[in-house]
């Protein structure tokens, strides 16, 4: 039976789907030998495109076809160019946006998140340290990290998707920004999501591997929050009835919550202690829960 599949493994990888071709590639060690990955390649590459090319299909299609979308990853770049690595790093990136759009559309999204995780843990024969989840795009004049695309749209689970897939935390853009110092301003700036995923980075940085720019920015929030809530405090010691006396509403009082208390500093402290043990090669903690922030009467609560 395995000299007659063998035989016919081009005739019969033409029929199957690549999911199928990659579950008989499963069965065992002699069926994968009959359909390796330049086989399966081939014979995916030799389907109709309906005119499509991977990155179109990743942006605008709808719904999502795993098995159709392997097809035009196997066909490679259409652009002599662009490699095939570039391409689909192209893919994934237009796949991220589409995907970070769709959060308040969860049937539209999920097809888009199949196609991340498939783009992100693909392996087409590339080098052992190169893979699409690595790659970059480029906005505007700056490029940057694959990562980047999640976290700017707070989508937690392209972004876990992305690190599994061997993403790096600590890579830099064009401008030499380490993607860990935007993450740490979205967290400052409560941004959905930011702490989980910050704390995530942290979680896959290599061993002292945290740059000297993430843990400088750290110590000037530090810095800046303590100043402001010094300057803050003396300022009311100074006017205790200032807000009685120009009449501030109670919208307003709120507005400024981040600071009042010392929630601000208290917050700045804790991403400094952390950056620093990070850098140490201290185990940082696990994500903490996402919170949110409720207005009851004239507080603002967590």
């Amino acid at each position: 039976m395995l000299s007659a599949l063998g035989a016919a493994s081009d005739a019969l990888l033409a029929l199957l789907l690549p999911s199928e071709a990659l579950r008989l590639t499963l069965a065992s060690s002699d069926a994968a030998s009959f359909a390796p990955l330049v086989a399966r390649r081939r014979a995916a590459s030799l389907r109709d495109t309906n005119g499509w090319n991977l990155v179109n299909y990743a942006r605008y299609a709808e719904p999502q076809d795993l098995d159709f979308a392997w097809s035009l990853l196997a066909r490679g770049s259409p652009h002599s160019s662009v490699t095939d690595l570039e391409f689909a790093s192209q893919a994934l990136a237009a796949a991220l946006e589409t995907a970070g759009r769709l959060q308040h559309r969860p049937k539209r999204r999920a097809g888009y998140l199949a196609l991340v995780r498939m783009l992100a843990s693909t392996r087409m024969g590339w080098s052992s340290d190169s893979w699409p989840a690595a790659g970059n795009y480029k906005l505007q004049a700056v490029t940057r990290p694959l990562l980047y695309i999640p976290m700017a749209h707070g989508d937690r689970p392209a972004f876990s998707a992305l690190l599994e897939a061997r993403a790096d935390p600590c890579a830099v853009d064009s401008a030499g920004e380490s993607l860990l110092c935007h993450g740490l301003r979205n967290v400052i700036c409560l941004g959905e999501g930011a702490r989980e995923m910050f704390d995530l980075c942290l979680i896959h940085c290599r061993k002292h591997a945290v740059p000297m720019g993430l843990r400088d920015l750290a110590r000037h929030h530090l810095r800046t929050a303590v100043a402001y809530a010094i300057a803050k405090r003396e300022a009311s010691l100074q006017l205790p009835d200032l807000e009685q006396q120009e009449g501030l509403s109670t919208a307003a009082s709120a507005s400024s919550f981040w600071w009042s208390g010392g929630r601000g500093v208290r917050l700045c402290r804790r991403l400094f202690v952390e950056v620093e043990r990070t850098a140490a090669g201290c185990c940082p903690k696990p994500p903490r829960p996402a919170r949110c922030f409720v207005l009851r009467g004239d507080e603002i609560s967590a």
